[in-house]
């Protein structure tokens, strides 16, 4: 069980300064880490009790806003997209407008990351998978851009997206060796 708790009261200076001085950030590659720690900062869900419950109330709470805005959000950089949604909460924006506004900043950044490795490689199908892409809204608002774009997307529609799809392919692999 994982545990995040995290102020969304007065200790949002003492959360800012952790942020810039990198204290206790804990380096990560998985996606579904930063739909945790939101879903913590709108205090939507501060304790989770099985893999993908934050993410899950995440995207419930951004399917009640139709709001078209989006956040900053660099792969490599997550601070200033946490800022905005910090700014956003001391303004009383909704948490469903937020939670939005951070699916959105999500499908940017993936936009933006294939259009960088197809500047480098050329390739123009892009695969969606993994946990984070279990999660409907984020494929509703990716897909159309990334298409828009010129890229080919690809999605499971037999095998699940998440560790259930990972441990077949294993198996397969196993299976070949």
């Amino acid at each position: 069980m994982k545990r995040l708790a995290i102020a969304l009261n007065d200790a949002n200076p003492i959360l800012i300064r952790q942020i810039q001085r990198n204290l206790n950030c804990i380096p990560t590659s998985s996606r579904g880490r930063i739909f945790d720690a939101v879903a913590s900062l709108l205090d939507i869900c501060q304790e989770v009790t099985f893999e993908g419950e934050a993410a899950i109330l995440l995207e419930a709470a951004a399917r009640a806003s139709s709001d078209t805005a989006t956040y900053k959000l660099e792969w490599a950089n997550s601070k200033c997209l946490i800022a905005e949604i910090l700014a956003d909460r001391k303004k009383n924006v909704s948490t469903a407008t937020i939670a939005r506004r951070f699916h959105a900043a999500v499908a940017n950044a993936m936009l933006t990351a294939c259009q960088s490795a197809h500047e480098v490689t050329g390739l123009t199908a892009v695969g969606l998978t993994g946990g984070v892409f279990q999660n409907g809204l984020l494929l509703e608002l990716a897909i159309p851009r990334l298409e828009a774009a010129g890229f080919t997307v690809y999605t499971h529609h037999v095998v699940p997206a998440n560790d259930g799809g990972l441990a077949l392919g294993q198996a397969v692999i196993a299976g070949l060796r």
